[in-house]
Formats: structure tokens, C-alpha cells, sequence
């Protein structure tokens, strides 16, 4: 059999993941469109530095709203969500339908429910 091999056009990445992507662009591209989105009919220009400020307003939101489950590239940390919610998880996969519910059960990444 005839070995046939030819250098890869672009070479895969070794380190960082996709989370990196809005922050580099954003900072080296920013005024480039990184894609379109439909908006009112028509199709509406995102650059890469206004995806950057959603990406971190997102996550902002996310974490001054107590959802102490994601690491700063926005990974769920599966420890912590073990540790406050594994009766949910386990009745999710159990069938089970004893869950505990509201105010008695508030996960301690997230503190006190607000009243």
C-alpha cells in the first residue's frame, strides 16, 4: 500500500481553549466583524470587542448573581456543583422525585436566598 502525507494547513492548537478566543481577538482584532447576527430583518455586525464586552458581561452577571460554579474561562466547576446540589443530580439519574426545595435549600457557593 502507497504512503501518501502532506503538512497540516493549519497546525492544531496546544495550549488555551475555546474560551480564549473572545479575549484574543478582542484585544488584538477589536474592530474586526466577528460574525453577523439577524436583527430586526436585517443582518446586525458584531466586532470582536463587542463580543469580548458581552462574553465578560455575561459572566459578570453570572457571578455578582452568586453563580460561584464557574472558573474565570467560564468551565463549570463539577466539584462544587457535587458538593451543594448531589441529591438533585442524584435523583436526576435515580428517577427519582425527591428533590430538596426552596428556601431550606440553599447551596453555600451561592449564600443566603434573597426575600
Amino acid at each position: 500500500m502507497k504512503h501518501i502525507s502532506a503538512p497540516p494547513l493549519i497546525l492544531p492548537q496546544v495550549e488555551g481553549n475555546l474560551s480564549d478566543l473572545p479575549i484574543r481577538n478582542g484585544v488584538s482584532r477589536p474592530e474586526e466583524v466577528a460574525f453577523s447576527k439577524p436583527s430586526s430583518g436585517t443582518w446586525e455586525d458584531v466586532t470582536n470587542a463587542e463580543f469580548l464586552a458581552e462574553v465578560r458581561a455575561l459572566a459578570k452577571g453570572l457571578m455578582a448573581s452568586g453563580i460561584g460554579y464557574l472558573t474565570p474561562s467560564l468551565k463549570l466547576k463539577r466539584n462544587l456543583v457535587m458538593r451543594d446540589y448531589a441529591a438533585e443530580v442524584l435523583a436526576l439519574y435515580s428517577g427519582t422525585e425527591e428533590r430538596p426545595t426552596g428556601a431550606d435549600h440553599v447551596p453555600s457557593a451561592i449564600g443566603t436566598p434573597v426575600r
